[in-house]
This record gives structure tokens, C-alpha cells and sequence, in this order.
């Protein structure tokens, strides 16, 4: 009797273990990264996806087996399109103050190739509904995250690096303000820099 209780007990055990891609990232307690990619068209402007109340630009939180190129390509094709030119652009820290892991958030820019932009699928993670070609200016300013927000603008302004940097996330009622613990720092600076 002891025993089938005890399989009884490791069976429901092993049943209620989630894969980390089966946990939305808000709950999650090990560290994991974050592919954010700017998509820019032939106008020079950037594919940003949207939920109820924000904007942001496409991204994927690498939690599956999948190699870098795999899952940003994947990602793209989930938003409809294909892309080209994909570049490394930096990579970022983001701590929590109410949580407690972090993530680390690797950011690329891309070139549209082709295909029609599409609403992609909603996850465990976000509530997707509508996606637009935006201008530049105006894209950067749609993140509602000051951290990404200043990430993009200064990706975008410095384009012949690769930078790093810090951040700490805060949780209010309804926000999560952000602030920068360690500023903008080269990783890498192409020798062709005019």
C-alpha cells in the first residue's frame, strides 16, 4: 500500500512540473533570455506589435531548444514575414527589485525581406492584437518600458556598436518603472566607424 501511495504522490509530482516556455515570464524564478529584434522596412520604418494597453517590438524569450538564428527566424514567421541582414546589437541586464531572477535581453536589427505582416499567435506571455510599420521616431517612443525605450533610441542613434548596459525594474500598481544602474558601454565599436 506504502508504495503505490508513494507513486501515487511522484506521479502528480512530476505531472505538475512545467517546462520553463510553459511559465509566462512574470512568474518564472530562473534567469533567461530575451531576443528583442528592430525590424526596419525599405521606408526606414520599424514592425511593432501591440496588446490592449502597449507596444513594443517583436520578440522571443528563448526558453525552448532552439539555436539564436532558429528562434529569431521562427519569431518572424510567426509575425507573417521573413527577414534578412540580422545584426547584433547589444546585450542588457534587467534586475528586479520584486522578483527573483533577471533576464538578460539580446538585441538585433533586421531588414523586412518579404511577406505580409500578421498579428502573431498569443502566448503564455502576451495578449497580441494588432502589429503596424511605424516611423522611427514615433516607434521609439510607442515602448512603454523606459529601459527599452532607451535601448532602441540609443541602438538606433549608434549604429557601428554594440553596446551593454543595466537596468533595475521596478513594480508599482499598475507600471514598472525602470531605471538605468549602468549606462551604455561599448562591447564592440566596428573599425569602419566614420
Amino acid at each position: 500500500m506504502k508504495t503505490v501511495v508513494y507513486l501515487l504522490i511522484a506521479t502528480v509530482l512530476f505531472s505538475c512540473k512545467q517546462r520553463p516556455e510553459e511559465i509566462p515570464h512574470y512568474l518564472r524564478k530562473d534567469n533567461f533570455t530575451v531576443l528583442r529584434v528592430i525590424i526596419k522596412n525599405d521606408s526606414n520604418q520599424i514592425l511593432m506589435i501591440g496588446g490592449k494597453d502597449w507596444w513594443g517590438m517583436p520578440y522571443v524569450n528563448l526558453s525552448k531548444r532552439q539555436f539564436l538564428k532558429e528562434a529569431i527566424d521562427s519569431m518572424a514567421v510567426e509575425h507573417g514575414i521573413e527577414i534578412e541582414n540580422i545584426e547584433f546589437r547589444g546585450q542588457f541586464c534587467f534586475k528586479y527589485d520584486y522578483k527573483p531572477n533577471m533576464t538578460f535581453r539580446n538585441y538585433y536589427v533586421a531588414h523586412y525581406k518579404s511577406g505580409e505582416i500578421k498579428v502573431p499567435k498569443n502566448t503564455l506571455e502576451d495578449e497580441f492584437e494588432k502589429i503596424e510599420w511605424v516611423d522611427e521616431g514615433e516607434a521609439i517612443e510607442r515602448n512603454g518600458n523606459t529601459g527599452i525605450k532607451e535601448i532602441t533610441r540609443h541602438i538606433l542613434n549608434n549604429p557601428d556598436e554594440v553596446w551593454g548596459g543595466s537596468f533595475m525594474v521596478s513594480h508599482t500598481e499598475d507600471d514598472h518603472p525602470t531605471t538605468m544602474v549602468e549606462s551604455f558601454y561599448p562591447l564592440f565599436q566596428s573599425r569602419h566607424k566614420k
